[in-house]
């Protein structure tokens, strides 16, 4: 009486392997190129094409010999497709995860892998940082559906750049509607940040602290007075500071 033939889900790829293996060698394909297309050692091919049956390959108990890759496999395969392809770097990171085989045969994996005629997909390329800064500073309201979506996806994948948005938006927000009444709960938030430029920031306002509440306050401002300051020293400037009092106030009172 014949024993049964053994089942299970490695018996069954062993006997799929021997099959696509010898349907490839009788059509005349070489050993190398066979293990490109299957993803598999050329050794583990001359093995199978070696092998008359499947059963050949598999043991009394219907057990086959694993490779000590393959544990690893969809790990490396998740990390290829991230675009991690450094045969050193991908050995380092199975190594902290317990594998101890050789360098040659993670090498040779790859090889085969790489060797697919499957490319690796591309991300797509982010933004410019322009655009991201324009889309955070911008008002809502007169951002297109498509801006937002996509300055909504990018805060998603960073939650650096969500900050930057939220606390950038709050100040901004300060500016356009007076509310220095509100510019102390504001410091506090962006000095608990993660952001060191916007920490940095939040700090330098405290030595002013009256004249930036003011000016969030107020409607008046200095600008008048500050744009005659820079106009009288655009014009010593171009005298390269060899203008006398006189001279240069005659200038002043000739360019109003």
């Amino acid at each position: 009486m014949s024993q049964p033939r053994p089942q299970g889900l490695r018996v069954q790829r062993t006997r799929t392997r021997h099959a696509d293996v010898h349907a490839l060698r009788y059509q005349g394909v070489g050993v190398y190129t066979i293990a490109r297309r299957l993803g598999l050692d050329p050794k583990t091919v001359r093995r199978y094409s070696d092998a008359a049956t499947p059963e050949d390959l598999l043991g009394p108990n219907g057990t086959v010999r694993d490779s000590i890759l393959d544990s690893f496999k969809p790990y490396l395969r998740q990390r290829i497709a991230e675009g991690a392809t450094g045969t050193n770097q991908l050995l380092t990171e199975i190594s902290g995860r317990g594998y101890q085989g050789a360098e040659r045969t993670l090498r040779r994996w790859l090889i085969s892998v790489r060797g697919r005629d499957t490319p690796v997909p591309v991300p797509p390329a982010p933004p410019p940082t322009r655009d991201i800064t324009g889309w955070i500073m911008r008002p809502i309201d007169k951002l297109t559906e498509e801006h937002r979506a996509e300055l909504e996806r990018l805060c998603g994948l960073c939650p650096d750049l969500a900050a930057i948005r939220d606390l950038a938006r709050g100040f901004t927000d300060l500016v356009r509607t007076r509310g220095g009444d509100r510019l102390t709960a504001w410091v506090e938030q962006a000095e608990h940040s993660t952001i060191t430029e916007i920490r940095s920031f939040a700090k330098g306002l405290r030595p002013d602290w009256d004249a930036v509440r003011a000016g969030l306050t107020v409607s008046w401002n200095s600008g008048a007075v500050e744009g005659s300051v820079n106009r009288i020293k655009t014009l010593k400037r171009q005298m390269y500071g060899r203008a006398n009092p006189d001279l240069l106030r005659r200038r002043v009172l000739l360019a109003d």
